[in-house]
């Protein structure tokens, strides 16, 4: 067959039809990375996929029979630009990843804008076309007002300059409007001009000029609280010039992912708008109206608290819920936040993350951030998934929020009437982490919930309010003092998941049967069937316990703590060969692991889960 299809077109028409081919598997391969990065548990996988989907369009495009004599200058262009982008990816702080993305995103604007100039250049002396001449223009302005509002983007979030020049902006209140409309307008008649004479080349010099004038005036008007809507507005932007890229050089992948990202980006800044109550237009346009206070907020809070006093809460509360803000993101305090976490789960306690959709200064930023922590996926909901729960909670922990947490968003005539907040005032206590009381949010008014009866305010310095309570926490929570007298002859209580049973005490039980504790595999599923202080009740008993290496993972468990409990951790066959297999969800899902079939019964087991699935084999 192959001889056949050769003889059928010439070299260069079968080397230019198996890179379409690659071009399209690149395609496949970046949608599938998309698809990927919506759930933090596939992220990971959804990268693998972009970077073999980039290495890919890359690799076939050296085939192309154009750039045989071009090698030295792509690998000029191509390796330099993978060792800043590999450079960056190392050095660059979380706390800045908003401002590279704007950075990066100002890159591809920068690029179709010189594809748009390159492709007319290089049809300058071809046959005329009225639809060459419309994407040439069009991608033109898309990638110049791209390049300049993703500049401005970068420069605010990383609060260089520009700031008295976008208030400035901003104030000039509607008479902004009629200028950014006069620049429409003229870049539209200037377009006209050039598709009827493309020769007037003036015309794509004036295109940039209006877009770059354009870009700059959208994005410098626009409000710190809105940051996050315009990353993704940009981000949009990109993919739509990346199509009008692929449109000029009739490239296949480029449509097609280009496609992809500006229509997520359109439905991404579509869910934040939504999420604040607010239309896109109102965000490029207007900002949060600031309301003049008729009362200064209070610069001292009479409600403050010391470390002592939020452990003391925190060492009786069973259910906490931590809400993350840009707070935490200034003040670089996501790892001891993930300490805090980590070392609460291991006292038995229910833990969760909040993250508002808006919280921070990009789509994401929160999950960026816990994610560097090392929190576990399973801990991190969404506001909508969450939200209803701060009413059940013991403790609602705010690290460095305002407005996403503000109560006037149920009040009809605020500022930010509408939006949704994180409802943490339901919850039984509520600690505030901020460096001082006084000052409000970017919507410029003050939070009531912060002197509210159940609100104690946790002022200074986060790095040091965090590392006081860390210090309280490790220092007085020692696991050596719930250990088990399994010789007693009544049992003792056990006041934390972290039993603890020595070697010599391990042998004074006689096992009579063995408990399988396998890993869950459905993806939906972070819980574990046994936990360690269970364990510990089971081996007290006379069972012998093999957990499967990571079965507790997902639940925030490891390894060590099963071992500690009386746990022997083995592999998954060894789990399966139990006299009796606890799992968590019915044993037809585990067909990977040649489980037989087989009758079960549903009990309620020591993880006081709702009626497990107990099977024995």
């Amino acid at each position: 067959m192959v001889v056949i299809f050769t003889e059928l077109m010439d070299e260069d028409t079968l080397v230019r039809r198996l890179v379409e081919a690659c071009y399209m598997i690149a395609s496949v391969l970046f949608i599938f990375s998309l698809s990927g990065l919506k759930k933090p548990e596939s992220s990971r996988q959804g990268v693998f996929y972009g970077v073999c989907g980039m290495t890919l369009a890359i690799v076939s495009t050296f085939f192309l029979r154009e750039f045989h004599s071009e090698y030295v200058r792509m690998f000029v262009a191509t390796i330099p630009g993978a060792i800043i982008g590999i450079t960056l990816a190392v050095i660059i702080d979380m706390l800045q990843v908003p401002q590279m993305v704007a950075s990066l995103h100002s890159f591809v604007g920068l690029a179709a804008t010189f594809v748009g100039f390159s492709n007319y250049f290089l049809h300058i002396n071809s046959e005329p076309s009225v639809l060459r001449d419309i994407e040439t223009f069009v991608g033109v302005y898309i990638g110049i007002i791209t390049f300049a509002g993703s500049v401005i983007a970068a420069m605010k979030l990383a609060e260089i300059g520009g700031g008295d020049f976008g208030e400035f902006v901003f104030k000039m209140g509607p008479f902004r409007h009629v200028v950014n409309g006069t620049l429409f307008g003229l870049t539209l008649i200037a377009g006209i001009i050039f598709c009827i004479d493309d020769t007037w080349a003036m015309g794509l010099y004036i295109n940039v000029v209006l877009g770059i004038i354009l870009g700059c005036l959208m994005v410098f008007a626009v409000g710190g609280a809105d940051m996050p809507v315009i990353i993704s507005m940009l981000n949009s932007l990109s993919g739509w010039a990346t199509v009008a890229s692929g449109f000029l050089l009739n490239n296949n992948v480029l449509i097609v992912t280009g496609s992809v990202v500006g229509s997520s980006g359109a439905i991404l800044s579509y869910i934040m708008c939504t999420s604040m109550n607010r239309s896109f237009l109102q965000v490029l346009l207007t900002r949060f109206t600031a309301v003049t206070l008729a009362v200064a907020p209070p610069t001292v809070a009479t409600n403050e608290v010391n470390s002592q006093q939020v452990y003391e809460i925190l060492k009786q509360a069973k259910d906490i819920i931590i809400v993350p803000g840009y707070g935490m993101a200034a003040g670089k305090g996501q790892k001891q936040v993930g300490q805090l976490a980590k070392l609460l789960r291991k006292q038995g306690k229910k833990v969760r993350f909040c993250l508002h959709p808006v919280a921070g200064r990009m789509p994401g930023h929160m999950n960026i951030l816990l994610s560097e922590a090392k929190v576990p996926i399973n801990m991190m909901f969404e506001l909508s998934n969450i939200n209803k729960d701060f009413e059940n909670a013991d403790v609602a922990f705010v690290v460095g929020c305002n407005d996403t947490v503000n109560p006037a968003a149920y009040e009809e005539g605020s500022a930010i009437f509408g939006m949704a907040v994180c409802d943490v005032w339901k919850a039984k206590h509520v600690f505030v982490m901020k460096r001082k009381r006084g000052g409000v949010g970017f919507a410029g008014i003050d939070n009531a919930m912060f002197d509210y009866e159940n609100t104690g305010m946790y002022l200074g310095s986060l790095n040091q309010r965090l590392s006081e309570l860390l210090a309280l926490m490790e220092s007085q929570y020692n696991p050596e003092e719930v250990k088990l007298a399994v010789d007693a002859p009544t049992e003792q209580v056990v006041t934390s998941t972290e039993a603890v049973i020595s070697s010599e005490e391990l042998k004074k039980f006689k096992s009579y049967k063995t408990i399988g504790v396998p890993k869950e595999i459905a993806d939906d599923e972070c819980r574990v069937a046994l936990i360690p202080k269970t364990i510990t009740k089971l081996r007290k008993l006379g069972f012998a316990v093999n957990v499967e290496s990571g079965a507790g993972e997902k639940a925030g468990i490891i390894d060590n703590d099963f071992e500690r409990a009386g746990a022997e951790i083995v592999d998954t066959k060894t789990a399966w060969s139990s006299e009796i297999v606890i799992k968590i969800r019915e044993p037809l899902h585990d067909k990977a692991n040649n489980k037989p079939e087989a009758d079960y019964i549903e009990a309620v087991s020591y993880t006081h889960l709702t009626l497990p699935t107990i099977c024995s084999v």
